[in-house]
């Protein structure tokens, strides 16, 4: 099952929650306030990345951001 983020409307905390990927909130209580109806966030997730001549660019565009390696 994977972890996901939710906000607890009540007090404003984020906390992660095991849980199946249908899981809309409406059970889980806060961690903090014990309230119960937490709001299921837009989390992003990171990536192991690699060094030397294995590592796999994320941008291969000259229409990236200004601090982009590829646009030097």
């Amino acid at each position: 099952m994977p972890i996901y983020e939710f906000l607890c409307p009540k007090c404003n905390k984020t906390s992660e929650h095991l849980c199946k990927m249908n899981e809309t909130g409406d059970e889980l209580l806060c961690p903090n306030c014990k309230s119960q109806g937490l709001i299921k966030k837009f989390s992003s997730f990171a990536s192991p990345s690699m060094k030397g001549d294995q590592a796999i660019p994320s941008c291969k565009t000259n229409s990236c951001c200004p601090s982009c390696i590829f646009d030097k």
